[in-house]
């Protein structure tokens, strides 16, 4: 039987057994093609020029769903249970007939709800994902330490090209300075511990390549992004096809580093 699972970012995960429990997936999804956004150009011959962006759009996985409430009188709310299940947030959903990847799902939508035969209901299921499917075997980061004489880092990619995140762990209340380099391109971090707003204490800060961002996280669980802390191009640190290699060091004391690779494919 197929099934499905929705792990919410910001909320409990929403297990397949409780999903089961509320209603069953009529149909496996046909999933959709990944689609290139491609400028088209007319020419003034009468002919067209295509520039290929390398950019896909959002994929959309629809499924068909069907429930069975206790009685006719609490129709309304199991429909009502099922849509605080799935609403409201985005996160990951994984398919049963796709077990080796993931997807990021960025919004949910419950429409064309149809009651059938008083307590029995249909109703359409559509999860707008980003178009590339994660592979589960690098959810798992690589774990090193950095330090004052560097570390190399090696990866081969033989997937799509990705944007990994990179975490570093506080051990030091010395003004640090992180740095990497991939193919001669330098990206920095300075006053990576430093939280020069408020004066909260750092316990680690994350490099997110696919959002472009610094984050800092501070010991009483909030954060807060410090984007002029870093000099040099996200993109030159990105994770390429094939062989690639960082060099990564600090100014001051040995550093716990975490990379998520989050390796992808179409």
């Amino acid at each position: 039987m197929f099934a499905f699972k929705f792990n919410k970012t910001n909320s409990n995960p929403v297990l397949v057994k409780e999903l089961f429990r509320l209603f069953k997936v009529s149909t496996r999804p046909a999933i959709p093609p990944a689609e290139e956004i491609v400028n088209e150009i007319s020419l003034g011959n009468g002919t067209k020029l295509y520039e290929h962006t390398g950019i896909y759009s959002d994929r959309k996985i629809e499924l068909n769903c069907n429930f069975v409430s206790e009685n006719k009188n609490n129709w309304i709310d199991y429909l009502s249970e099922i849509q605080r299940a799935l609403l409201g947030d985005t996160g990951t959903l994984e398919l049963t007939d796709d077990e080796s990847h993931y997807w990021n799902v960025k919004s949910v939508t419950i429409d064309s709800i149809d009651r059938i035969i008083g307590k029995c209901g249909e109703f359409d299921i559509t999860f707008v994902c980003e178009p590339y499917r994660y592979l589960k075997a690098y959810t798992t980061p690589l774990q090193f330490d950095i330090s004052t004489s560097g570390k190399t880092v090696e990866i081969y990619n033989d997937k799509e090209g990705t944007k990994p995140m990179f975490r570093f762990f506080k051990n030091t209340d010395e003004d640090v300075t992180i740095s990497i380099v991939k193919e001669d391109k330098l990206f920095e971090i300075s006053h990576a511990f430093q939280d020069w707003i408020t004066s909260k204490d750092v316990t680690y800060i994350d490099l997110d390549v696919e959002n472009m961002q610094l984050v800092k996280h501070f010991e009483d669980g909030t954060y807060d992004y410090f984007d002029d802390d870093v000099s040099g191009a996200y993109a030159d640190v990105q994770i390429d096809q094939g062989v690639n290699q960082y060099r990564i060091t600090t100014s001051n004391d040995t550093i716990k580093t975490y990379l998520y690779r989050r390796m992808r494919e179409l």
